[in-house]
């Protein structure tokens, strides 16, 4: 966070931000973000005016914030930017852009070889006293805002093509596409002040400042902790690793699905499981290798079992989703999802030898071999 905050106001004063300086470390949490090393090195903080974001130690994006809040006096439409004086214009603007990148340490050259800029003025519709836009080329006006991007956002190539076929068979002119803050190179800039409202690097390559980098990572972060430390951390904590790895009791269920459109209740159990069973739910969740960690999966759970592990006064509830093969562990109250793919086929196993006879259960499928498979 350091070396960000350092970078942050390196950019905001060779721009000339209207922040004042010089920006510190957030003691605000909802201000800053720091991602998972894995990810390298990413960083979001958020000053009084703007926020800034890097990726994998870059400048990825500066945005001024609730910019149309800040501005004096206040607008209530936002056509009505269109009646303050503009000290820019398409052309002006453009060079204002190019200056603050190339203060930035982007190569415009380099950048311009690669991608052709775009200018865009952005237009707006005037509203009547009900808000509601007006009818007619008279009611369209241009606003004291730009747009310049350099180069397509991967999207947009297509969409063009869609737009420019329908706008020929209805014989009609081909619209004018902003670009946005998906392409290589993107800025936005006030033209009634010359402020900056966005600026967007997405081709990291064109950045000839060197990247932030922390160079005593491995002393700051220590000696990896072992695999068990972070099945603990997941499960609840050292107590619920030791209910689910000695339990004095196991109950499984089964539960119904979400597609009978009922709510969510037992089919089948309790069961009260064998130590072989128990010890087979038991192996699973507790190794390492058993789930896949860091992801994060798209799917609303359909939970087809529950278990049970109580241990003195212990208990961890475990709900298993065999459709997308996610998991919820439940602890004192506490309650973490988790992605089990390389476990699915012990658990499979599992499921069936505490309830051999259910015919859903018999027909869960096995994938290819798991990492954690006999």
């Amino acid at each position: 966070m350091q070396l960000a905050v350092g970078e942050a106001n390196f950019a905001a004063k060779e721009l000339g931000l209207k922040e004042p300086l010089p920006i510190v470390v957030p003691t605000d949490k909802d201000q800053w973000e720091i991602g998972p090393p894995p990810n390298g090195f990413e960083v979001y903080l958020s000053g009084q005016n703007y926020s800034f974001e890097f990726r994998q130690g870059r400048l990825h994006e500066i945005r001024k914030d609730d910019w149309l809040k800040k501005i004096t006096p206040p607008i209530t439409q936002f056509w009505e930017l269109s009646e303050r004086p503009s000290l820019l214009d398409t052309n002006t603007a453009y060079q204002l852009a190019t200056q603050w990148l190339s203060s930035l340490s982007i190569d415009v050259a380099e950048l311009e070889r690669k991608h052709s800029p775009r200018v865009f003025q952005v237009p707006a519709r005037k509203t009547d006293k009900k808000g509601r836009a007006e009818p007619g080329l008279s009611s369209l006006v241009a606003l004291p805002l730009f747009m310049i991007g350099w180069g397509e956002d991967e999207m947009n190539p297509k969409l063009k093509e869609l737009m420019e076929s329908r706008a020929r068979e209805r014989n009609r002119a081909i619209p004018v596409r902003p670009p946005n803050s998906r392409c290589p190179a993107f800025v936005e800039v006030m033209g009634t002040t010359k402020e900056l409202i966005e600026l967007t690097i997405n081709d990291a390559s064109l950045i000839k400042r060197p990247a932030l980098q922390i160079t005593n990572a491995a002393e700051l972060l220590g000696p990896t902790p072992p695999p068990q430390h972070f099945v603990e951390e997941f499960l609840g904590g050292r107590e619920a690793y030791e209910t689910i790895a000695r339990p004095d009791k196991v109950e499984a269920w089964l539960l119904t699905s979400r597609s009978s459109g009922a709510s969510k209740r037992d089919r089948a159990g309790p069961v009260k499981l064998t130590p072989q069973t128990s010890r087979m739910f038991s192996d699973v969740l507790l190794n390492f290798d058993s789930y896949r960690w860091g992801v994060t999966k798209n799917c609303v759970m359909d939970e087809g079992a529950r278990l049970r592990f109580t241990r003195t006064n212990g208990i961890v509830d475990v709900r298993l989703c065999y459709e997308c093969d996610m998991l919820t562990v439940s602890h004192n109250g506490s309650t973490k999802h988790g992605d089990f793919d390389p476990g699915h086929n012990s658990l499979v196993k599992a499921l069936q030898l505490a309830f051999p006879k259910d015919q859903i259960v018999a027909t869960l499928k096995l994938k290819g071999k798991s990492s954690n498979e006999d």
